[in-house]
């Protein structure tokens, strides 16, 4: 899941080893692949961990909408439905438009605590969706699967309604996963 190396011992390859470890541990028990994410403003942990192996593969963003941002000014879009997330994260990977980062694979938010589900257009075969868990303060959101950044901005507009006054972020969203530009707006 993660580790880091307290200051005073960086720089004596400690890194490298747990890297290392880990692969291992990983081997014994027959994984086929590992991945793993860092963020890009720790370039000795991305040499530590290409120096075990492993090769850059994409670019995530965190994606946040602030708490305090303007609401929106669209009325309530009525093709949006409150959908069943468990059974929408049920769906075959082959519908979504760039694989999740491993935090946000299907099994893994299934598994969480009561997530909810917004939908366009059809609740059985929607053309988009959004899985998301909300707090007092904030809605994150778990999967958002659409095929362009108008469909996005739709599902997120509606997820803003419904918690106005709150933070929306989404984490380690691929830079080519068309909801992106959703957020950029």
């Amino acid at each position: 899941c993660g580790f880091g190396v307290a200051p005073q011992w960086r720089g004596q390859g400690l890194s490298h080893q747990f890297t290392v470890g880990a692969l291992a541990v990983a081997r014994g028990l027959g994984l086929a692949a590992v991945q793993l994410e860092v963020i890009t403003t720790n370039p000795r942990a991305i040499r530590a961990y290409q120096r075990g192996g492993f090769e850059i593969t994409r670019d995530l963003r965190i994606l946040v909408r602030a708490a305090d941002a303007p609401s929106p000014t669209a009325p309530r879009n009525s093709r949006v439905v409150e959908a069943d997330a468990r059974k929408l994260l049920r769906r075959d990977l082959d519908e979504r438009p760039v694989p999740p980062p491993w935090q946000r694979a299907p099994v893994a938010l299934a598994r969480g605590a009561q997530p909810l589900a917004l939908a366009l257009d059809d609740v059985v075969a929607p053309r988009a969706w959004l899985v998301y868990s909300a707090g007092e303060q904030s809605a994150s959101i778990g999967e958002l699967v659409v095929h362009d950044a108008n469909d996005a901005q739709a599902l997120l507009e509606e997820l803003v309604h419904d918690y106005p006054g709150r933070s929306v972020s989404l984490l380690n969203a691929p830079t080519d996963d068309p909801a992106t530009p959703a957020f950029d707006v």
